[in-house]
């Protein structure tokens, strides 16, 4: 798949990225959030591959669509958690760069200005490079680390942190996309969506201070990272953004701040 072109051969054979997501309960938003993907990447050959936690809403139907129009696109329905979603939309790609995005989020055109500088400048180099709701990824070091585990909050966080203790993990603060859930349920307070039932909000709030205690696998050698679009938090200590945050991408990608890459130290 290249761009919104949905006619063409099996796109495998030179295939130069794996998107990867999941998605539960997102019928509001997943057909913009497709469209804004395949524009930001035209030109560069990827697959799309998304794992849907059994939806109810009508997003299951509109993946279906989706899958039926486009080649490269590809749905696995599969009740589990969100990083064993992320898991298997991973094992089920093929390219030798796997990028991980939110179904929620609908991305800038300079996406693709992003994974063009990643595949240039820091691809060669074997590392995984993380900016706000779009994480890029070698494929032998996402699988050497074993991906995203059994988790529904901060799966994200688990792995860079296994990824990092590798030395091998670099975040940039540059914002990619805007999210559509509402303001006071995203990120960790995703927890609190209504697209859950009661019942399942209750077990994601009680994981979710079982993972702030540090009694899940988020901690790694006694630090815990956490990306927002305002600052990096490395255990307690609070390390700012640049001045103007969110960066504009486009100054963040033209300007000397995309080759400092920051990384937790």
């Amino acid at each position: 798949m290249t761009g919104l072109d949905a006619e063409g051969t099996d796109p495998s054979e030179s295939l130069i990225l794996s998107v990867c997501t999941t998605s539960y309960n997102i019928a509001h938003a997943i057909e913009r959030h497709f469209s804004s993907v395949c524009n930001a990447l035209a030109g560069i050959s990827f697959e799309y591959v998304v794992v849907d936690n059994r939806s109810s809403d009508g997003t299951a139907e509109i993946l279906s669509r989706l899958a039926h129009s486009f080649p490269g696109f590809k749905v696995i329905a599969r009740r589990c958690s969100r990083g064993i979603g992320r898991r298997l939309a991973a094992s089920a790609s093929k390219a030798p760069t796997i990028l991980c995005v939110d179904a929620d989020t609908v991305y800038r055109p300079s996406l693709g200005a992003f994974v063009r500088l990643y595949l240039k400048e820091f691809r060669s180099r074997d590392i995984a490079l993380q900016a706000i709701y779009a994480g890029l990824y070698p494929r032998s070091l996402w699988f050497q680390v074993g991906g995203t585990r059994d988790l529904n909050y901060a799966e994200d966080l688990d792995l860079w942190m296994r990824i990092w203790e590798l030395g091998r993990m670099k975040w940039t603060p540059v914002l990619m996309g805007e999210n559509l859930k509402p303001s006071g349920v995203r990120d960790s307070e995703d927890v609190f969506y209504k697209r859950y039932s009661m019942l399942s909000r209750v077990s994601r709030v009680l994981r979710k201070f079982d993972a702030t205690s540090g009694r899940s696998c988020l901690e790694a050698s006694g630090r815990v990272a956490y990306l927002s679009k305002d600052s990096f938090v490395v255990a307690s200590n609070e390390v700012p953004c640049p001045s103007p945050c969110p960066l504009s991408t486009k100054l963040a990608l033209k300007s000397p701040l995309i080759g400092v890459v920051y990384q937790v130290s």
